[in-house]
């Protein structure tokens, strides 16, 4: 399929993390190939820069490279993690209005696309911002105990870290789309660290204003194939269909998986779907979500995943930075 040039998906990552965003950038390719695939690469390294320039499923953009309005600052104030979080509105109002898309979907680096993204596409046609919260209700699956559990966990960090979760959203081109880009790049200038205790959780809890500023902009989608992650999957089950995947949830619903979120999730960790979830659920309660476990792991491992880990581990970053070469 012809790309169209109105419709663009992007990703945010340090070179620790670019096996993760080749990934999520080939998922795109094979089940939406109508949108261009962007990786935005900030604190580049010689290696992370040509690692990805050879992967021609994507266009690299080296944020460092970019002139970005208070790119500077920004650097100097935040951990690469924040600063990751606050660059997210900067670059899509960039993609936007420098580059010309009419459409523009976000992911987190940690996300495999598993169908096509039309249903994202067609919900920009009803509204020009689409959000998902963590949970789209209080049904959960009965006589569940660990259900119960992970769905007051979830709850509590609800309410430290936000509604909605900030490793996905979609927009479109418009003058409200423009106030709300304008509006977020301005809160997460200084109001991006990641400190729960003093009210901020980095770009994600200001979300859970949007729908007191932004109502008629704003859509939240309650599509359960939609960010399926370890925080809803008290009310979402996997099963296979065909080749793909589908989703069934507590109250009887059935659809396509769009796209899976992988937080919390380490290849090198064996048996655990998610470091931020421990205790809770595991392939042994939930054995329906590891064929899609394994072959995520299986094609991180293919973009090199274990080679980059360790390359930019704490303590091989400061051995190269000591060598004679220091690439």
């Amino acid at each position: 399929m012809k790309k169209n040039n109105m419709k663009a998906v992007y990703t945010i990552c340090t070179p620790s993390h670019i096996a993760e965003a080749q990934t999520l950038i080939s998922s795109v390719s094979e089940q939406s190939p109508e949108a261009a695939g962007i990786i935005f690469l900030f604190n580049a390294d010689a290696f992370a820069a040509q690692s990805l320039s050879s992967f021609g499923t994507a266009e690299t953009i080296v944020v460092d490279a970019m002139q970005l309005a208070h790119y500077g600052e920004m650097k100097a104030r935040y951990t690469a993690f924040e600063l990751s979080c606050a660059l997210k509105p900067y670059l899509a109002d960039y993609l936007l209005h420098e580059r010309g898309y009419e459409q523009v979907i976000y992911f987190d680096a940690d996300i495999l696309v598993t169908h096509p993204l039309l249903p994202v596409w067609e919900s920009l046609a009803e509204k020009k911002l689409i959000l998902t919260g963590h949970v789209n209700g209080t049904a959960i699956w009965e006589g569940d105990d660990i259900a119960v559990k992970a769905r007051r966990s979830i709850e509590r960090n609800m309410l430290r870290g936000g509604v909605f979760n900030g490793g996905f959203f979609a927009v479109e081109k418009s003058t409200g789309t423009g106030a709300f880009l304008s509006w977020w790049m301005r809160v997460l200038l200084d109001g991006c660290y990641n400190k729960p205790s003093k009210g901020l959780f980095v770009d994600q809890l200001w979300l859970a204003t949007t729908p007191l500023l932004f109502n008629n902009l704003l859509l939240i989608s309650k599509h359960p194939g939609f960010n399926m992650a370890y925080w809803n999957l008290d009310e979402r089950k996997l099963v296979k269909n065909g080749d793909l995947y589908d989703v069934i949830t507590s109250e009887g619903t059935r659809v396509p998986l769009i796209f899976f979120h992988f937080s919390g999730f380490k290849a090198e960790a064996a048996g655990e779907i998610s470091v931020y979830h421990p205790n809770l659920y595991s392939f042994a309660s939930r054995p329906e979500l590891k064929p899609l476990f394994e072959d995520y792991k299986s094609r991180l491992l293919g973009h090199g995943y274990s080679a980059i880990k360790a390359r930019y581990s704490k303590k091989s970053f400061w051995q190269r930075l000591f060598s004679s070469s220091g690439s």
